[in-house]
């Protein structure tokens, strides 16, 4: 939780224009609405600053819920100024939900009225309020305990203190209705003192609440930083009622930002709200399956001692022996067993037996060890999964992985880099390697009377295999041939009958004609 020194500490002088919403020592100006020509625009200021011992947070970002603690909004607001301002406070009215053309248009009479200087910003934040869009919104859909303690949230900016305030707005509603109970926000001193009549409603946090439960309310309503006020159930009434603490659980989400001076990358960081979950839900868990194995234990012995019990009576009946004689099932009769009679119903309307039928002393701690043996199972797996998610987040939180700000001896070593003279190696000239002249005596040389002689390639023992030629001849028939070359074949058949030999001899008896590529004939 934040702590903040209760001495009042006035605006810094650097900016003029912020001014406290709280009374101090000397009277503020009187406001102004019009603003005139603006010659430049201030940059915004972020620093920490105290009022009476408060700590109050307030955005100036038109679109995101802020982490960081601004002063308020400042004394004079130019036309984009006020673009800001408005959607900060319609954030801020609506619990953070989206808001479509349609449902803003509602009050556009009213939000033309603030940007001319017209009305002031408390009179536009009373007509927001009164509009068909936020009544939809957090009148129609939720109960009256939810929406009197939203109207506490958007409307002061707090939590309701005890269950008198919420009588004393109910009894309200029930005289006057949905405006009654709207003006009674507005009309409040309480109202005019925190935001006067300049200033929209924000979200105040303070470090010196009274009592301290009041601070751990106001986490609990207003939730996450992304969180919605839309179709939420009450969540203060049982406490309120009651008179009893906040669920810790439930104060995690609303933290206000924790300053740390010491890292400045983690100077508005928020606590892990997962990792708090987690390892209370890990808390939980080992509690539960410690109580179980103590119930675990005890219907051990308790089946154990009914067992002790009966043991006697099992090794009489062993001894007896009688299943072989009439069955496992006895049927609802009596049976003589020194005389082996059966007395009773026939065999055909037997039913189960009456081991079949126990429910006495032995069979309930044999079902209680079964309920508490799968319980206890089920409650170990979950506690090695919470146990996984705790380390994991553990290490993200010690080793995240973007770091916002080099470390100290990241910066020293960049520093002695660049003040260290860079040195050029020096080129080393090149080294000619002269080849070695190795000596070779006549001994080593080879005797040319050795050498092999020539072999003749043509000659039939040369041992030399001479690839042969290969001739390929290729014909047609003689019917596709057109007239000049049937001539050709009649003055090249009538050559080889005048020397001698046929012109078809070795091949088909068709006639045919080569070089056309229908036939192919390989050979030497």
């Amino acid at each position: 939780m934040a702590f903040v020194s209760a001495t009042p500490v006035l605006p810094s002088a650097r900016s003029p224009s912020f001014l406290s919403p709280f009374p101090t020592s000397a009277p503020a100006p009187a406001p102004r609405h019009v603003a005139p020509a603006r010659p430049s625009r201030p940059a915004m200021q972020l620093e920490f600053q105290t009022y009476s011992g408060g700590l109050d947070m307030i955005s100036q970002h038109p679109y995101a819920i802020t982490r960081y603690l601004f002063k308020p909004a400042p004394q004079v607001l130019y036309a984009e100024d006020k673009e800001s301002v408005i959607n900060t406070a319609l954030r801020h009215l609506f619990g953070n939900a989206y808001l479509m053309e349609e449902e803003r248009a509602q009050f556009y009479t009213a939000e033309s009225n603030y940007r001319c200087g017209r009305i002031t910003a408390k009179q536009f934040a009373r007509a927001v309020a009164k509009s068909e869009t936020y009544r939809k919104r957090f009148f129609g859909n939720v109960t009256q305990f939810r929406f009197i303690e939203l109207n506490f949230k958007h409307f002061l900016g707090r939590a309701p203190l005890n269950q008198v305030e919420y009588s004393k707005h109910f009894k309200i509603f029930a005289a006057g209705g949905y405006d009654a109970e709207i003006d009674s926000y507005f009309d409040d001193p309480e109202y005019d003192l925190v935001f006067g009549d300049d200033y929209f409603p924000f979200t105040r946090f303070r470090g010196t609440y009274a009592p301290i439960n009041q601070f751990n309310r106001m986490c609990t309503l207003r939730g996450g930083f992304a969180a919605s006020d839309k179709f939420k159930p009450q969540m203060l009434v049982t406490s309120l009622a009651a008179n009893t603490p906040t669920p810790a659980y439930t104060v995690v989400d609303g933290l206000p930002p924790i300053p740390n001076a010491e890292h400045p990358s983690q100077k508005y960081q928020l606590p892990s709200v997962s990792l708090e979950r987690f390892i209370n839900e890990l808390a939980i868990a080992r509690a539960r399956a410690y109580q179980l194995q103590i119930e675990l234990d005890a219907a051990y012995e308790k089946l154990s001692a009914s067992r002790d019990a009966i043991q006697p009576f099992k090794s009489m009946v062993s001894d007896m022996d009688i299943t072989p004689l009439y069955g496992k099932n006895y049927g609802s009769g009596a049976v003589k067993v020194f005389t082996g009679q059966y007395e009773g119903a026939p065999a055909a309307s037997w039913g189960a037996s009456g081991v079949d039928r126990l429910n006495g002393p032995t069979r309930r701690p044999a079902n209680t060890v079964s309920k508490k043996e799968k319980e206890l199972e089920r409650v170990k797996q979950l506690i090695v999964d919470l146990e996984r998610r705790v380390a994991v987040l553990r290490a993200e939180r010690e080793s995240p992985a973007l770091t916002p700000t080099p470390l100290r001896f990241e910066l020293e070593g960049i520093e002695l880099a660049e003040q260290a003279p860079q040195v050029v190696p020096e080129t080393p000239e090149p080294v000619v390697i002269q080849p070695v002249e190795i000596p070779v005596e006549e001994g080593l040389l080879p005797d040319p009377n050795l050498l092999p002689d020539a072999v003749d390639e043509a000659a039939d023992d040369s041992g030399v295999v001479v690839p042969k030629p290969v001739v390929v001849s290729t014909s047609r028939q003689l019917q596709e041939v057109g007239e000049v070359p049937k001539v050709l074949i009649e003055e090249m058949e009538a050559e080889s009958k005048a020397s001698g030999k046929s012109f078809l001899e070795g091949k088909s008896g068709k006639p045919s004609f080569p070089g056309d590529g229908s036939e192919m004939t390989i050979g030497g």
